[in-house]
């Protein structure tokens, strides 16, 4: 799947996030972590996955809680996205 940069930041390009590592992770955490990793705003995930902010809120902290980081600029860091 290819995912898209967020609606603020495309310019007609579309942009694959680096995979590895990430096997350990449900299809779903898979998902939320590439909308992070392409700095997707917590409303943009939950419109686009069909869940709440505050559920995005949840499934955020639990990544950097699965990965040992403590931001999102961390889990970028971690997954060599810049």
């Amino acid at each position: 799947m290819t995912l898209m940069r967020p609606p603020q930041e495309r310019g007609g390009k579309e942009e694959q996030v680096a995979t590895a590592g990430k096997d350990e992770l449900t299809p779903r955490e898979q998902e939320g972590l590439d909308l992070v990793l392409l700095r997707w705003h917590d409303r943009e995930i939950a419109d686009h996955l069909v869940i709440s902010v505050r559920t995005v809120e949840t499934h955020v902290a639990h990544l950097m809680a699965k990965f040992g980081v403590h931001s999102r600029d961390e889990l970028r860091r971690r997954f060599e996205v810049q």
